[in-house]
């Protein structure tokens, strides 16, 4: 499927005595647009797809699919649910 994906000031920590590994990241990808992810070891690459799959909760900011936030414990009309999400 293509969709978008927009990241807004997302910042992400594995732990909360931990320093930011992600610290108010913004971006959009449009539908059917590619991107590239450079860096060095440590610079945020792998923490990004995580934060971008939900498999750590982002402490602050959104992330967004079709314009859409994930809802894991209940789904109103305008949300989506984790898997849809995840697809």
């Amino acid at each position: 499927k293509n969709a978008s994906v927009q990241f807004e000031n997302v910042s992400f920590r594995y732990r909360n005595d931990l320093p930011w590994v992600l610290n108010d990241v913004s971006f959009t990808v449009s539908p059917g647009e590619k991107l590239g992810i450079v860096g060095r070891t440590g610079s945020g690459k792998s923490s990004l797809i995580q934060a971008l799959f939900l498999l750590y909760p982002v402490e602050q900011g959104r992330i967004l699919v079709n314009g859409k936030a994930p809802v894991i414990s209940r789904l109103p009309l305008d949300e989506m649910g984790l898997e849809e999400f995840r697809s």
